[in-house]
This record gives C-alpha cells, sequence and structure tokens, in this order.
C-alpha cells in the first residue's frame, strides 16, 4: 500500500512521538542567574561534565566573558550564607516549615509531570503490542512472497523497537528522583548549619536551595559581582539586611 520510503518516514515519526525528553536537573536555570548585560544566563556542561552558565545571547554579548563555572555561584552563595545568614532557634522553625512546602509545591509538578509521561508511554506500548500481535498472526498459516516477507518483517522489527523503547524509557521514569520519596529531614534541617549544606548540595537540592534563598545571582568576567536574597528571607531571617546592615549601608 505504501512505499518503503514512506514506511521509513512512518516508523521514524512513531518512535520520535514515544521519545521522552530528558528532564534538566541541573542547578541554577530557569534565569537564577544573569549576565551584567542583563540576559539570563542558561546552563550547559562541557565535555569534561563540568557545569558552567553563559549567557543566552553570549555571541552578542557586550561582556567580554559571559561565562562562569557554575563552582564560583556556589561559592558566592557560600560565602554570603556564611557571612550573614545566621537565623534564630525561632526563625529556624518557622523557615524549616516554609522550606518544606516551597520544595513540596515545586516537587509535585515533577511528580505530576513525571506520571503523565509514564501513563502516555503505557498507553503507546501497550498499543505498540497489540500492534505487533496483529501483524504475527496475520501472516499464520499464509505463504508470504518476498515483498510481503519484506514488509511483515519491517512491521514486526518496528513494533518490537517501539515497545523496546517505551520499556527503556518508563524504567528511567521509575528511577527519575521526582517518583522517589522526598527526603524532607535532610532539607527541612538544612538550617542548622546552612553554609555547609548549601556547599553540600548537588543537582535538583541546590538548585530548590537557590531559588528558595536567593532572588538572582549577577555575573560579570566570570564572577558573581551581585546577588539578592528572596525578599522574604531578608525581611524576616536575615536581621543584619532586615536592619539594613552595618553602619546602615
Amino acid at each position: 500500500m505504501v512505499s518503503l520510503e514512506e514506511w521509513d518516514k512512518c516508523r521514524k515519526a512513531g518512535r520520535a512521538a514515544v521519545k521522552v525528553q530528558a528532564r534538566n536537573n541541573d542547578p541554577f536555570r530557569g534565569g537564577l542567574v544573569t549576565c551584567a548585560c542583563g540576559e539570563r544566563c542558561a546552563t550547559d556542561r562541557a565535555k569534561n561534565k563540568y557545569l558552567y552558565l553563559h549567557c543566552k545571547d553570549r555571541y552578542k554579548c557586550r561582556m567580554k566573558q559571559p561565562r562562569i563555572r557554575a563552582k564560583a555561584v556556589v561559592d558566592a552563595g557560600y560565602a554570603a550564607l556564611k557571612a550573614i545568614f545566621n537565623p534564630t532557634e525561632e526563625q529556624r522553625i518557622v523557615l524549616r516549615v516554609a522550606y518544606a512546602e516551597h520544595v513540596k509545591r515545586h516537587l509535585s509538578f515533577s511528580y505530576e509531570e513525571a506520571k503523565r509521561q509514564k501513563k502516555k508511554l503505557g498507553e503507546a506500548k501497550i498499543e505498540a503490542e497489540e500492534k505487533l500481535r496483529d501483524v504475527v498472526l496475520a501472516s499464520v498459516g499464509k505463504s508470504l512472497d518476498a515483498t510481503e516477507r519484506r514488509i511483515y518483517e519491517q512491521e514486526k522489527v518496528h513494533y518490537e523497537n517501539v515497545i523496546d523503547a517505551c520499556r527503556t524509557d518508563i524504567e528511567k521514569l521509575d528511577k527519575c528522583s521526582a517518583l522517589k520519596t522526598f527526603d524532607y529531614d535532610e532539607f527541612s534541617n538544612f538550617l542548622e548549619s546552612a553554609a555547609e549544606s548549601w556547599k553540600l548540595a548537588h543537582g535538583e537540592s541546590l538548585h530548590q536551595m537557590a531559588k528558595f534563598l536567593f532572588s538572582n545571582f549577577s555575573i560579570k568576567d566570570r564572577k558573581v559581582v551581585n546577588l539578592a536574597f528572596n525578599p522574604e528571607i531578608a525581611d524576616l531571617f536575615i536581621p543584619q539586611l532586615r536592619d539594613g546592615g552595618a553602619e546602615g549601608t
């Protein structure tokens, strides 16, 4: 009914339809870091696996070096927390609850999205299994000529590949951290040693902490030239910032 070329196009389109895009778990994504030119920074992993942040308009950016190691951002956050983040025990209790709610709110979206993708993959896998069964049953007891045999083998291999791809992607989602029980104790207690907890965090953990504590990091010449705490953090839990800092600055 169709040419081999048309069949290949359909096969490739079908495989692409069930492919799941990898979730970005890099910290400082989503514009949390901005270049001094005003443009947001995107995450980028170099060949040596180090994480960098670069100006999204880096090829037209007026800054000489619109790129920075993520480690430099981590170090700047650590220095800020070490210097001024010293909440009282009462403030720790309030902030611990607020942080747990913040993390839960963001993870719920990730969980629902992973669940939706898994359901979609499951349906695609079942559909491919049914079509594979139909193809096999349709050929049982028949004497196929060379063309029919070639089409049969192509269909069989195609549906087997779709099933394998769906199964692999479902397994990846099952292993995804968004589907696992979240360790609230680890994160809700980070205030006991905020700077040290920040230094040890990585991936999604570091990203959630960064979003909760800071509103922005600004970079220039491969350095963090400015960082800002979220207003609720500065107003409620950092006396030095709330009262204006040293000498009223």
